[in-house]
C-alpha cells in the first residue's frame, strides 16, 4: 500500500503538540523553582521584617525553611507526577518494562536507561562543578580548604561515569550500581558544602524518584532506605564531631559565637526523621504510579498490536480483494492507495498523482464527487505496462469530516472486462439469433430461384451447346458457377447461425488456394494489383471441406483487395512445419497485402461478428467472423498481424491430416 509521501504531515503525537520541555525537566524545574520560590520569598520578608529579630529566632526560622523546602518541593513533584501519570512515559525519559518504540524492544530497554542515565550524570557533574566553582572561589560561601576536596569529588564522579560507559559498550548494564554509586557521590558533596545545613540535601528525593521509574519496586526502596542511611550517618557524625562540619554562609550562624545547626540535636534528629519519612514515602507513591504507569504502558502496547493485526488483516484483505482503491483529497492528489490500484495506474499519471478531471472519456469521477459531494460511478479503459486491457468500473463516494465537508474521495475502481464482453456475447447471440431466422428465410427465398437459374443453364448446356458460340457457351457457364456460390454464401450465413460439420476429406491446399485466386483474378487486374503464389513443391494434405475453405480464402483475399485501393501486391504463401497452440504439427498460409495495415485499437476486433470498418453498402461485418468460426471448426486457428514495413499478414494455420486418415 503506498502513500503520497509529499504531503506535510506533524511527526508530533497530539498530547505532546506544544510541549518544549522535557518531562525530566519538568520535574527537576518544578522541584527548584518551588525551593527557590521559599528562599527568594523568605529572604524579602527577611530584609523588610526581620532585620530586629534575635539570631536564635532568626536560626530556627532558617531550619524551618529547610524543613519547608524540602516538604514542598516533595509535594509538587507528588503533584505533577500524580496529576499526569502519562508523563513517565514520554521521550526522552524511559520506563522500566513499559513498551516505548518499535526501534527498542526488551531486550534493548535497560541498555538505553543507563545510557540515558549516563547523559544525566554528565548534566549534574556540570552542574555540580558550576556550583562548586561559584559557592567557594566566587562568592566565598564555603571554607577554602575544601576546594580540593570537592574538585577531586567532581573528578571521581566523571571518571565513574566513563567507567560505566565503556562497561555499557561490553553489554553490561550498570544501571544499579549507578544509582547507589551517585547517592555516596552526592552525599560527600553535601558534607563538604554544609551538610545538613545544605538546602541541597532533598536532592536525594530524585535519586528515588528515578529509581521508582527506572528500577523495580524492591530495588526502588532500597535506593530510598541507602539515601537515608546516608543521610542519616552524615549529620549524626556532624552532630556529634565525629566528622568536620564545613559552614556554608548562605545559612546565618550569629555574630561572636557561631550557631550551627548541624549541631543542635532538635534540628538535626527531626530532619533525619522528616528527610527519612519523605524518601519512603517518595518511593511508596512514585512506585504506585510508576506501576499504573507501566500497565497502562502494556495495556496500550497491547492495544497497538490488536489494532496493528488489525490494520494487517484489513490491509491484506484490501490487497487481496482484486480491486483497486485510492482515497483523494483537496490538498494531496493521492492520499493512499492499494498496489491494485498503482498497477493499473501506473502508466496513468493523471490518474495516480492528481484528481482527474471529469468530462474526458477515460476521466475519473473525483473531482466531480470533491466539488459536489455526491456519489457517481463511471468507466475508464486502461491499458497495462504488459499490454492488457482493462474495462474498469470506478465508483467514487465522499468522506466526510465531523462538519459535514468533503475532505477526501474514495475510490473503488473492479475491473468488469469480463462482464463486458458476457455482455457483448448475449448480445451477439440475439444477433445471431436474428440472423438464424433471416438466414434460414434467405436460404429459402434464394436458393430456389438460383437453383431454377442454374437447372435452366444448365440445360441450356446440355441441349444446346452445338447451336452456341464458345462466348455464350462460356457466359452460361459462369451462371451456373455464380449460381451455385450464391447457393454457397447462403449456405455459410446459415451454418455461422446454425453450425454443423460439413464433411471432410483429405484436400491439398494448393488446389483451394489457386481456385480462390481465380475468382478474385479479374478483380485484382482491374485494381492495379498483382497476385503472387508461393508455396513449397510437396506439402502435406490436410482434412478439411473444400467449400468452407475455399470461401476463407476468398474472403482474405477480398479484403486484401479492398486493402489495397491504389494497387499493390497480394502474397500467398503456404508452408509446412509449423506447430497450434496445443502442439500439435500444422500447415500455415500467408496472406500479405501492401496496404496500411490494421489499426491498433481494432485489431483485436475484427473477428467479431457484425464488426466493420467499410460503409454498409459493402460490409456486413460477418466475413471475418465467418473465416474464424470455419477454421476453428477444422481444428486450426487464425490471425492477424501487422507487417514491419507496410501492409497487414493473415495467418491460417490447420492440422495435418493424421496417419489414420491416410489408409
Amino acid at each position: 500500500m503506498k502513500r503520497n509521501e509529499g504531503a506535510p504531515r506533524s511527526s508530533v503525537p497530539p498530547h505532546e503538540k506544544g510541549q518544549g520541555i522535557t518531562p525530566a525537566a519538568k520535574v527537576v524545574l518544578l522541584a527548584a523553582g518551588s525551593v527557590v520560590a521559599i528562599f527568594g520569598a523568605y529572604e524579602v520578608i527577611e530584609r523588610l521584617w526581620l532585620t530586629h529579630v534575635d539570631m536564635e529566632t532568626l536560626h530556627l526560622l532558617h531550619m524551618a525553611r529547610g524543613v519547608l523546602s524540602t516538604l514542598v518541593a516533595a509535594a509538587a513533584v507528588y503533584w505533577l507526577l500524580s496529576r499526569t501519570p502519562f508523563l513517565l512515559l514520554a521521550k526522552p525519559f524511559p520506563i522500566a518494562g513499559a513498551s516505548q518504540s518499535s526501534a527498542h524492544s526488551a531486550d534493548e530497554e535497560p541498555t538505553s536507561f543507563s545510557r540515558w542515565f549516563i547523559q544525566m550524570r554528565w548534566v549534574a557533574v556540570g552542574v555540580a562543578s558550576f556550583l562548586v566553582v561559584a559557592a567557594v572561589k566566587l562568592f566565598k560561601l564555603l571554607p577554602e580548604d575544601v576546594w580540593w576536596p570537592l574538585v577531586g569529588i567532581l573528578l571521581a564522579l566523571a571518571l565513574s561515569n566513563l567507567y560505566y560507559a565503556s562497561l555499557l559498550r561490553r553489554g553490561k548494564n550498570p544501571l544499579a550500581v549507578q544509582a547507589y554509586a551517585d547517592l555516596v557521590f552526592l552525599h560527600l558533596l553535601l558534607h563538604y558544602s554544609g551538610g545538613i545545613e545544605n538546602p541541597l540535601a532533598l536532592i536525594a528525593i530524585f535519586h528515588v524518584i528515578m529509581g521508582g521509574i527506572l528500577l523495580t519496586r524492591r530495588q526502588c526502596y532500597l535506593v530510598a532506605g541507602v539515601a537515608a542511611a546516608l543521610f542519616s550517618v552524615m549529620a549524626v557524625s556532624e552532630w556529634n564531631e565525629w566528622l568536620a562540619h564545613y559552614t556554608l554562609l548562605i545559612f546565618p550562624h550569629g555574630e561572636g559565637k557561631e550557631i550551627h545547626a548541624a549541631h543542635e540535636t532538635i534540628y538535626v534528629f527531626s530532619r533525619v526523621l522528616l528527610q527519612s519519612a519523605i524518601l519512603l514515602l517518595v518511593a511508596f507513591f512514585i512506585t504506585g504510579l510508576a506501576e499504573r504507569a507501566r500497565l497502562l504502558a502494556r495495556k496500550a502496547h497491547e492495544m497497538a498490536e490488536q489494532v496493528l493485526a488489525e490494520h494487517n488483516l484489513l490491509e491484506q484483505a484490501l490487497q487481496s480483494a482484486g480491486v483497486g482503491i485510492r482515497v483523494l483529497e483537496r490538498e494531496v492528489p493521492t492520499a493512499w492507495c492499494n498496489d491494485q490500484w498503482s498497477r493499473w495506474f501506473e502508466d496513468h499519471p493523471s490518474e495516480t498523482g492528481r484528481a482527474a478531471d471529469v468530462g474526458g472519456e477515460n476521466d475519473l469521477p473525483a473531482r466531480k464527487t470533491l466539488e459536489d459531494g455526491s456519489a457517481r460511478t463511471g468507466e475508464i479503459v486502461v491499458q497495462s505496462a504488459k499490454g492488457a486491457r482493462h474495462i474498469l468500473q470506478v465508483t467514487a463516494v465522499p468522506i466526510r469530516d465531523d462538519r459535514g465537508t468533503v475532505r477526501r474521495v474514495a475510490e473503488l475502481a473492479m475491473d468488469v472486462t469480463e462482464q463486458k464482453e458476457a455482455q457483448k456475447q448475449i448480445i451477439r447471440a440475439g444477433q445471431l439469433a436474428t440472423v438464424g431466422e433471416l438466414a434460414g428465410y434467405v436460404a429459402h427465398e434464394v436458393n430456389n430461384p438460383t437453383a431454377v437459374i442454374s437447372g435452366k443453364a444448365r440445360l441450356l448446356l446440355s441441349n444446346h451447346r452445338e447451336e452456341m458460340s464458345a462466348g455464350v457457351a462460356d457466359e452460361i457457364g459462369k451462371m451456373v458457377e455464380l449460381s451455385e456460390r450464391v447457393t454457397g454464401i447462403a449456405q455459410n450465413l446459415l451454418s455461422y447461425c446454425r453450425p454443423f460439420i460439413s464433411a471432410r476429406m483429405p484436400l491439398d491446399i494448393r488446389l483451394v488456394i489457386r481456385k480462390a485466386l481465380a475468382m478474385v483474378e479479374q478483380r485484382a487486374k482491374t485494381g492495379g494489383v498483382r497476385l503472387a503464389e508461393t508455396a513449397s513443391r510437396r506439402l502435406p494434405p490436410v482434412r478439411g471441406s473444400m467449400g468452407e475453405l475455399e470461401q476463407v480464402f476468398l474472403n482474405l483475399f477480398l479484403n486484401a483487395l479492398d486493402a489495397m485501393p491504389g494497387g499493390g501486391c497480394l502474397t500467398v504463401e503456404a508452408i509446412s512445419g509449423g506447430r497450434l497452440n496445443d502442439g500439435s504439427p500444422c500447415l500455415s498460409v500467408n496472406v500479405d497485402d501492401t496496404g496500411a495495415g490494421i489499426p491498433e485499437g481494432i485489431r483485436d476486433r475484427i473477428f467479431e461478428p457484425f464488426f466493420t470498418t467499410k460503409t454498409a453498402s459493402k460490409g456486413t461485418g460477418l466475413g471475418l467472423a465467418i473465416c474464424r468460426n470455419i477454421v476453428h471448426s477444422h481444428g486450426g486457428d487464425i490471425e492477424a498481424v501487422n507487417l514491419p514495413r507496410r501492409g497487414a499478414r493473415f495467418t491460417v494455420r490447420l492440422p495435418l491430416r493424421k496417419e489414420a486418415d491416410r489408409g
